[in-house]
């Protein structure tokens, strides 16, 4: 059978994830220090291939929970 397509339908829209390095760096913290916070549960992560990558949101709503009261 084959897939139907419809042309109503917009396909997801591309979210470019971040390297460690990058997430680091909008952070202001080491790479370390990010992979410590992904192993508390803190920051999520996303799995592409063996490498670790970030969603520039996740990073921002981090930042929205963090903020020193």
């Amino acid at each position: 059978m084959e897939a139907q397509y419809h042309l109503n339908k917009t396909a997801p829209k591309a979210v470019r994830l971040l390297t460690p390095d990058e997430a680091g760096q909008f952070l202001g913290v080491s790479t370390k220090t990010l992979r410590r916070l992904v192993k508390n549960g803190e920051i999520p992560a996303v799995k592409v291939s063996k490498s670790m990558r970030f969603e520039l949101a996740q990073l921002q709503a981090f930042v929205a929970r963090s903020v020193w009261r």
